[in-house]
């Protein structure tokens, strides 16, 4: 009978395991290997053993431990609970609703966002006239103010054409002062003086002729008493028709000279000053034309707004109409988006929205909504589903009310609407 001391120790320290198994290495055979001028190879081990290493040890297995009767006095385990069976799948699944539940309240305080470019309104800056570039007098990027002079040109034969012009108004003006004022005193009375004298002629006229025709007839009773000739009557009758003639002279030479002279008095005719007034408009017309011209030669800014570009050096010919400079507008920034048929709605006229760009991700620039196009753009043309109508949009066009300095023409643009 062993002691309980003696099974104890037994229990604690483990058997000695066995001694390891050594796998004998077969001879080589001579073959064709030898033949040929190979070598042979090592011999494998049966258990595992790995070319070029020392043969794997196999671990005896562990003894059962002996019965104790403690052990088998101990209580069983219970069952788990059935809460405890579906908690860890019930954690997960909670896991998982919250996650929804927390992503879904996440996108929905998420704003709308459309994407679009920053563009500005810009003017194109020429002459009407055209000419060689004298001076210029800004440079590219200068802030100016409407007015303030961008680009000379040369005059040319411009100043010539105008003195021209004002010789033209003048001698019009002059013609129509002339019209205008009537005669003179000096001239009224010369037109006075020559009527009267031609009256005195036909009062003489009609003496004359009175005289011949009592000539006539006494030559007529001559001739019937015999004591002149035929041809004394004859010439007696040519100078009383001579007599008659100037008489018809002297009264239309009288006739003439008061109707001069009641012309004179009266003035000039209204259409004569119409048409003078006429003539001096035309002259006017040229010479605001000339000045015109000679304006055009210095090119201004409209408005206030920044220089984007100068197309011109000293000395190049500029063509009439051709950009000198390119203006960028003042508080003409703006992004153009385009929104989905479906979201239309979220935005309208004069609503403020934030705009984000990529050169400044952590500052919103104020933005507001401007203009709304009332024509939609789709694809494709024909719309059937639901998923087809979600491609229409329509172009919208968000003023930019601060950043001007930042900005440029060109960026790309984020605008952020809020979800009602």
């Amino acid at each position: 009978m062993v002691s309980p001391s003696v099974s104890r120790v037994q229990q604690v320290m483990p058997p000695q395991p066995p001694p390891l198994r050594q796998v004998p290495q077969t001879q080589p055979q001579a073959g064709w290997q030898q033949e040929q001028g190979y070598a042979q190879p090592p011999a494998y081990a049966q258990n595992d053993q790995v070319y070029g290493q020392a043969p794997r040890q196999e671990a005896p297995p562990a003894p059962a431990p002996a019965p104790d009767a403690a052990a088998d006095a101990a209580p069983k385990p219970k069952p788990p609970s059935f809460f405890a069976k579906i908690r860890k799948p019930l954690i997960v699944l909670l896991l998982g609703v919250g996650s929804y539940v927390g992503y879904t309240i996440w996108e929905t305080r998420q704003p709308y966002e459309w994407s679009g470019s920053v563009e500005a309104k810009s003017a194109s800056l020429g002459s009407r006239v055209g000419g060689r570039v004298k001076d210029i007098l800004v440079r590219e990027g200068d802030e100016v103010k409407a007015g303030t002079p961008l680009v000379t040109l040369e005059p040319a034969e411009l100043l010539a054409q105008k003195a021209i012009a004002v010789a033209d108004l003048e001698s019009a003006k002059a013609a129509l002062d002339k019209l205008v004022r009537g005669a003179r005193s000096e001239e009224i009375a010369s037109a006075r003086a020559r009527a009267g004298t031609m009256q005195a002629a036909g009062a003489q006229a009609s003496a004359l002729a009175s005289a011949q025709r009592a000539e006539l007839k006494r030559a007529r009773d001559l001739y019937a008493a015999g004591a002149i000739s035929k041809a004394e009557l004859d010439a007696t009758q040519a100078a009383t028709l001579a007599a008659s003639a100037g008489v018809v002279r002297a009264s239309s030479g009288a006739m003439e000279a008061q109707a001069q002279l009641n012309l004179v008095k009266t003035g000039n005719r209204e259409e004569d000053i119409r048409a003078a007034k006429a003539m001096v408009a035309a002259a006017q017309a040229r010479v605001d034309a000339a000045d015109g011209a000679l304006e055009e030669l210095t090119i201004r800014a409209p408005r206030a707004g920044r220089i984007e570009s100068i197309n011109v050096r000293p000395g190049d010919m500029l063509r009439p109409n051709a950009t000198a400079a390119t203006l960028l507008e003042a508080g003409q920034l703006y992004v153009r988006i385009f929104v989905p048929e479906t979201l239309i709605g979220k935005i309208s006229a004069g609503q403020e929205v934030p705009i984000i760009v990529d050169s400044f991700p952590n500052r919103p620039f104020k933005g507001r909504v401007e203009h709304i196009n009332d024509i939609g753009e789709f694809t494709p043309h024909r719309l059937v589903t639901t998923d087809d109508r979600a491609h229409e949009v329509f172009g919208a066009r968000v003023a930019i009310l601060e950043g001007e300095n930042e900005l440029r023409a060109g960026m790309i643009a984020f605008v952020h609407v809020k979800k009602k």
